[in-house]
């Protein structure tokens, strides 16, 4: 993960990455010689992403009066995009493959000519499907569950499109985030073959999950000159992008479906109710009843934490677990195994760094387990409870280990309770629109593929291991998180911070965080911290410290918009609040060794919301002398240095202020 930083240190020669690339490349075709040959070709993309994903497809130099081109474009990409338009090309009727070769061949004018597809999916509806109606009991056993079946859905899906159009899985473009796109021939025939699946794909999420989501398909036919002229694929992007928003507003097409929508189990009762889920009948096991659609999440979830690799498949065993269609999941240990040749794809989900003949998927997404109490950290801690060995902690468990420094047995400090961080970044949007990462095909794939590694691995990695956190989802361009609750601050700076350094300061990120008692639903924290991501998104400010009145109005050249975070009801920009933080970490000490009483400290509180108000109410300027009685029969310190710094940070920044004092309060409390 660290390697997706830039730097100006000298890297490993193409020697050794060389030789490491030979080695791997040569366990594949002889530990893993059984592999069928579409499995060994798979392995063989992977390592071919491994190696090649920095190092620039050409050589820059200075030829004559040719200026030198930045390589921006990876080998890999060089590589994927040739064979997703090989791919695309070899399936087109011989009408339009003419029309490809008459251009590059015979010099042709057939630039304009629509012959490919580009094709993309969105499952919309993601924080509904992952957050509704779970109990919060069962948290921890089905909502990373849910969050890794979006994403094994939508590759599922991809590859049931690429069999049903007849095309190769090579003309699959991504899959990450809730979405795919693919590109295809332009042909009338596949055309009404999309509409076909559209049609199975909405009955599919009607049957199994009401109506709740579901996954769109919308495409854009696209020209030569739509991907290799300046300008045009930046364009076919913005057409793309709109058409899969119009396909979300007319997400069921319920009126080709007549009047029956579902079918109605007239046997549900409160006694065989679905405890997960609260919607469909379920048969009774150890401790719940549960249905057979949320079973199949629990059967994910564990199996993620006990299984290293994971095949798609169509010829399943007993205990392989249906996806869509005839489409099993099947998990196993053994990768020197004898391979179906029905099993489609085959992946490595392990966090093992060792090859073993097949491709990567970070599908494990981290959440905390029995192991981090053997941690140092919280070596002293005792949850009351036997534990077993990879066992995942409850929300109330995480709950539990927030404000823990090592304290045995007891708490004698802090607050205990969970934390929610929804955040994503900032304007992707138009940054995409309006920046260079659109100038190509290549180099669209490849931005996007980073930031989805940044969120989907990068964070997981660097930030969360060994921590009381549970990651609900993360990839494309936001994260959703629970967990204890002052791990989960730090864990929203440390994201931010490394993102700006990632980006290079051309995005931002924006947070919404929300506190509370670990047994709250958790549809309900979900909708608290959306809109408190909401508040985050609207937030501006101008850049002499005067909030702005009117966000829709507010002039580009003034206003700093987003790149903010709301805590404790509050919504601050994140510089402000860092220099706030940096200070005030000198002036306070340690919660669990100061001075400061609690009723001074909330008294500090009160005093900010009076500064808050001084421009419009000339009363409540009395906050400044209110604050000098208070600090004089308080503190001891009659150097007064304290006042001075209390004096300016509550006259500059309440806001900031309240929210550090907030957390302080929360640790010593």
């Amino acid at each position: 993960p660290d390697n997706i930083f830039p730097t100006d240190e000298k890297g490993r020669g193409y020697e050794k990455l060389w030789e490491e690339f030979r080695k791997d490349l040569e366990k594949l075709y002889t530990k893993y010689e059984n592999y069928p040959e579409h499995l060994k070709l798979q392995g063989l993309d992977y390592l071919l992403k491994k190696y090649t994903s920095f190092i620039p497809s050409a050589t820059s130099f200075k030829y004559k009066n040719n200026e030198i081109i930045k390589p921006n474009i990876p080998l890999y990409e060089h590589l994927k995009t040739t064979s997703v338009f090989a791919a695309a090309i070899s399936a087109m009727s011989e009408e339009n493959q003419h029309k490809v070769l008459a251009y590059y061949k015979d010099k042709k004018d057939t630039l304009d000519e629509n012959v490919f597809l580009l094709i993309a999916g969105d499952f919309f509806g993601i924080q509904n499907f992952i957050f509704d109606d779970v109990q919060t009991k069962f948290a921890a056993k089905v909502l990373r569950a849910k969050s890794a079946y979006i994403q094994i859905l939508i590759k599922v899906i991809a590859c049931y499109v690429c069999d049903e159009l007849g095309i190769s899985y090579y003309s699959i473009i991504s899959t990450h985030a809730g979405k795919f796109e693919i590109l295809a021939p332009n042909e009338k025939s596949i055309i009404e073959k999309l509409k076909k699946i559209q049609k199975e794909l909405n009955e599919f999420f009607i049957n199994e999950f009401f109506a709740t989501t579901g996954v769109g398909i919308a495409f854009s036919k696209a020209s030569i000159g739509d991907f290799i002229l300046d300008g045009k694929y930046k364009k076919l992007r913005k057409k793309l992008a709109d058409n899969i928003e119009e396909i979300k507003y007319k997400k069921f097409d319920l009126q080709s479906l007549g009047y029956k929508l579902f079918d109605i189990d007239k046997e549900l009762n409160n006694q065989n109710l679905c405890d997960f889920c609260h919607k469909r009948k379920g048969a009774k096991k150890e401790e719940y009843t549960i249905c057979k659609s949320c079973e199949r999440f629990v059967k994910i979830g564990k199996k993620l934490t006990s299984n290293k690799f994971i095949a798609i498949t169509k010829k399943p065993n007993k205990d392989d677990i249906k996806i869509f269609k005839d489409y099993y999941l099947h998990f196993f240990d053994n990768p020197s195994k004898e391979l179906a040749k029905d099993d489609i794809l085959i992946f490595d989900i392990s966090k093992d760094t060792e090859f073993y003949g097949m491709e990567k998927w970070e599908l494990q997404s981290y959440v905390a387990t029995a192991d981090i109490l053997n941690d140092r950290e919280f070596k002293y801690l005792s949850l009351d409870k036997e534990l077993t060995k990879n066992e995942i902690l409850t929300l109330e468990d995480l709950a539990m280990l927030s404000v823990r420094d090592g304290i045995k047995d007891k708490r004698e400090y802090g607050v205990e309770a969970i934390m929610s961080l929804k955040g994503d970044a900032d304007g992707m949007g138009n940054f995409i629109k309006d920046s260079d990462v659109t100038d190509s095909f290549a180099k669209y794939n490849f931005f996007a593929k980073m930031i989805d590694y940044y969120f989907s691995v990068y964070v997981p990695e660097k930030f969360m291991k060994n921590k009381p956190l549970y990651t609900v989802f993360a990839g494309g361009d936001d994260v959703f998180v629970l967990g204890a609750w002052d791990e989960v601050i730090k864990l929203a700076q440390n994201i931010r911070d490394d993102f700006i350094k990632f980006t290079n300061s051309k995005l931002t990120f924006s947070v919404g965080l929300i506190m509370s008692k670990a047994n709250k639903p958790v549809n309900f924290l979900a909708e608290k911290t959306e809109e408190a991501l909401e508040e985050s998104k609207e937030y501006c400010c101008i850049i002499d410290n005067n909030e702005c009145q009117d966000y829709d109005k507010c002039e580009e050249d003034k206003a700093i918009k987003k790149d903010a975070l709301t805590l404790f009801d509050e919504t601050v920009k994140w510089q402000k609040y860092e220099k706030v933080k940096n200070k005030f970490n000198e002036k306070f000490k340690h919660p669990k060794n100061n001075e400061f009483s609690t009723s001074f400290l909330y008294r500090l509180l009160d005093l900010c919301e009076m500064s808050k108000k001084t421009k419009k109410d000339v009363k409540a300027t009395i906050w400044k002398s209110k604050l000098s009685y208070l600090y004089t029969r308080n503190i001891s310190d009659k150097e007064f240095s304290l006042l001075q710094y209390l004096d300016e940070v509550i006259s500059k920044y309440p806001k900031e202020f309240k929210t550090i004092l907030f957390e302080y309060i929360y640790k010593k409390r």
